[in-house]
């Protein structure tokens, strides 16, 4: 919780002092970064099986993966993965947790604050035996959890009545401090020497003030996910409060539904060996920053010494505030009789070289965060043709691309998990063409059977993220690939859609499709045609 605490003050301050940085390169350096690694905007799936006939469950896949994609952007995972990714650049790692609700899918980001497993040198959490997952919930979002349960009323009395116990428990206020609130007290403690003191930092790191009526009322849930060896399966343990257990203690089950599996996935940008929480970007970036903000304060002192420069009165005797002010009022004179009295400015001159050393600064910071002049935009010298450029971006981004890629690993571990949520709990029909019936179709008597849900697909059913859709670093060398492709005739017109971001892409891969199989049809009934045009045409 300190580590979290200081690595957000870091990023949203850009200092680790309470006070705002004149100038924080740490918040468009993460922004900057999570917008090259992933980008919700165009994320696309692919499901496909690995050891079954592809070609037998080709109208499935297809219509699986257009599902997946559609809910996956509709139930707002996008977002939450992109908010994860975000803070696992400043923290080292992060969760997301997809949980089912009403409507389906329902994800949330969890803070490393509010995670604990059994051994943090083993950074894969399906291979932890045990770990678990701390929340906070209001009374009323308890009392929906234990909707249907006969002993409801009996469970709700107890918990309040241990609320009320440690509602006073100097411990509890720290934990809601550290982890709710942000680790930051709104009301610094100490007074700045450049601020007035008792005033609330509300400008400072993006603090809540929660209502002291919402903080006493919520309700601690701890959840404990361990390997039960008889059933080789996860066992959910829930403890609401200090003493009521809600899950785990007449049976056990796996809450998550898919035996084998729990509904967390780990966002981590920078992975270190032996330590499952990572690595923060700002470990070798805090340094630069904390220069850059020691170098514009000592320019502006002196910046400020000059622009009001302190006053040096040699020779003169008695010296009053009638002088003081004279001295410095405009077309004031001052008189002394005194032979060689003078008035000098004691204003200190900046360094010379201060502002290159500045921008050395910023130079080192972009170089450090792996932010070369090509990939932030900017122009290099010499470079007038796009081939050269997108060379340059090609030679400067392995260690950024590299990170994308296991970027993207994890969001398909989340669309993996999202698709097998779907099918344990969701069972809608699709509807398949009559004439392109296969996989399901197939099985039970081909024209027999117009529908599948997605819990019938294979086994070895996995997902994967379609012609790297989720990162900008890829995105736009993939859909250049697909139009070459295309052009040779590798692929047709309704894959070049489906390999590309465009609207509506289902409604126009389904038009594609029908033109294709209406010209091949009419090629069928007249093959005379296609000796006509010439070369082939």
């Amino acid at each position: 919780m300190a580590a979290g605490a200081t690595w957000r003050s870091w990023y949203l301050l850009g200092s680790d002092t309470g006070i705002p940085a004149r100038y924080n390169r740490m918040f468009p350096h993460i922004q900057r970064l999570s917008s090259y690694l992933y980008s919700p905007v165009d994320v696309q799936f692919s499901v496909e099986v690995d050891k079954s006939q592809s070609e037998k469950w080709k109208q499935e896949l297809s219509i699986a993966s257009s599902s997946l994609s559609r809910d996956f952007h509709r139930r707002a995972a996008d977002l939450a993965f992109g908010e994860a990714l975000d803070w696992a650049l400043v923290k080292g790692a992060t969760f997301v947790k997809l949980n089912w609700g009403h409507n389906g899918v329902d994800p949330w980001v969890v803070q490393p604050e509010m995670m604990g497993v059994l051994r943090e040198d083993i950074a894969d959490l399906n291979a932890q035996e045990a770990f678990f997952h701390s929340t906070y919930l209001t009374p009323s979002m308890v009392r929906r959890m234990l909707y249907g349960k006969s002993n409801a009323e009996k469970i709700m009395k107890r918990v309040k009545a241990d609320a009320k116990k440690s509602a006073d428990d100097p411990a509890r206020d720290d934990m809601f401090k550290q982890v709710i609130i942000g680790g930051v007290n709104p009301v610094a403690t100490t007074t700045p020497a450049n601020q007035a003191g008792g005033i609330v930092q509300w400008m400072s790191g993006g603090n809540i003030d929660i209502s002291p009526h919402v903080v006493q009322s919520l309700i601690r849930l701890d959840e404990l996910w361990v390997i039960d060896d008889d059933k080789q399966d996860y066992t959910t343990i829930q403890l609401l409060g200090d003493k009521v257990v809600l899950c785990g203690e007449d049976q056990h089950i796996n809450l998550c539904g898919i035996e084998g599996t729990h509904p967390f996935v780990r966002v981590c940008a920078n992975p270190m060996y032996g330590n499952i929480w990572g690595r923060s970007e700002f470990a070798n970036l805090w340094p630069i920053q904390d220069a850059i903000n020691q170098r514009l304060q000592g320019i502006e002192d002196v910046w400020r010494l000059q622009e009001d420069a302190p006053k040096g009165l040699i020779g003169f005797q008695g010296i009053t505030d009638e002088m003081k002010l004279s001295a410095r009022k405009p077309g004031g004179w001052l008189v002394e009789p005194t032979p060689g009295a003078k008035i000098e400015d004691l204003a200190p001159k900046l360094p010379e070289g201060a502002f290159q050393e500045l921008h050395d600064l910023f130079a080192m910071f972009d170089d450090i965060g792996g932010m070369t002049p090509t990939l932030t935009g900017h122009g290099e010298q010499g470079v007038r043709a796009q081939a050269h450029a997108e060379t340059l971006v090609r030679t400067s981004s392995p260690q950024v691309r590299d990170r994308a890629l296991l970027v993207e690993r994890q969001l398909e571990d989340l669309g993996d998990l999202q698709l097998k949520m779907i099918q344990a709990h969701d069972a809608t029909a699709f509807e398949l063409p009559p004439e392109k019936k296969g996989g399901i179709a197939a099985m039970f008597g081909g024209a027999q059977s117009k529908t599948f849900v997605l819990s019938q697909l294979p086994e070895d059913t996995h997902v994967s993220v379609d012609s790297h859709s989720g990162s900008p670093a890829f995105s736009e060398e993939s859909a250049r690939l697909a139009f070459a492709l295309n052009q040779r005739g590798a692929i047709s017109a309704a894959d070049l859609i489906g390999l590309t971001s465009v609207q509506h892409k289902d409604r126009l891969m389904a038009a594609a499709q029908q033109r294709e199989e209406a010209q091949a049809e009419l090629v069928r009934q007249h093959p005379e045609l296609l000796s006509k045009g010439g070369k082939g045409r």
